[in-house]
């Protein structure tokens, strides 16, 4: 996941419409989601394969930061708040396709980041119920979204309909969670 969060950054950078996702829909991966899409591959594969105990505390304050950025996007769906962080690295035109706030990723995609960055953290430990539970909600919002996406029915689900998950981050989503 680290490579998809790496790609779709440099697509923002360079103004490479494809780098950002665009490829099955007209919504793209916003630069928060590439970002923790990114700390999200690089805190699993650092799990998986350090066996130096500061690479593995690199690894939980990347979980953390997955769960920093969906938690203070949830905070900003649930209050109305917006302190600007959604474009702190790029600038977003609020004009995109499927997009109402500028940079901001879905509140499903929030949703997702805080179950996965708790999951993350909570690997360290000896919760594996509570990180399974987790991962498999992760998977299953994700799963919701991108039918929702296919079929255009993504307002009857119950969620809050705002800005639309995009597919790719869906895929990336679940890919993510079976990781963890």
């Amino acid at each position: 996941m680290s490579i998809v969060g790496a790609i779709v950054v440099i697509g923002w950078v360079g103004h490479i419409a494809i780098f950002q996702g665009a490829l099955l829909n007209e919504v793209v991966i916003k630069v928060n989601t590439a970002v923790a899409l990114l700390l999200g591959g690089v805190s699993l594969a650092l799990y998986h394969i350090a066996r130096i105990s500061s690479r593995k505390v690199i690894g939980v304050c990347c979980g953390m930061m997955v769960l920093l950025i969906g938690g203070v996007t949830t905070l900003e769906y649930c209050f109305g708040w917006n302190p600007g962080i959604d474009e702190w690295i790029i600038a977003d035109a609020a004009s995109k396709a499927g997009s109402f706030t500028p940079g901001r990723m879905a509140f499903s995609t929030a949703v997702c980041f805080l179950l996965i960055g708790a999951s993350l953290i909570l690997l360290h430990t000896r919760w594996a119920r509570a990180v399974e539970l987790m991962s498999l909600t992760s998977i299953m919002i994700a799963l919701l979204m991108m039918l929702g996406t296919f079929t255009a029915t993504h307002e009857e689900f119950g969620f809050i309909v705002s800005t639309h998950m995009a597919v790719l981050t869906g895929i990336a989503i679940i890919l993510l969670s079976l990781g963890v």
